[in-house]
């Protein structure tokens, strides 16, 4: 829970903006801020599993591109 505090999730999830404002309202509060972000980590807990569906689907869409370039290359 007290890397959910300082964002770390979000460093995780590559959204390196929202992650630096969780760390910095916690550090630079020294953490009395850690109840407004634990507050933002507790509701990123539901927003965690979409945010891990939609980095799938990104791998999956990259790599089938891929698949497909590498086929269209082959057969010429």
């Amino acid at each position: 829970m007290f890397l959910g505090t300082l964002g770390a999730h979000r460093y995780y999830m590559g959204k390196a903006g929202s992650a630096i404002a969780m760390t910095l309202i916690t550090v630079l509060t020294l953490g009395f801020g850690a109840f407004i972000t634990g507050i933002w980590a507790f509701i990123d807990l539901f927003l965690i599993m979409g945010w891990m569906q939609e980095d799938q689907l990104s791998i999956e869409n990259r790599v089938s591109q891929e698949i497909l370039s590498r086929r269209s290359t082959q057969a010429h």
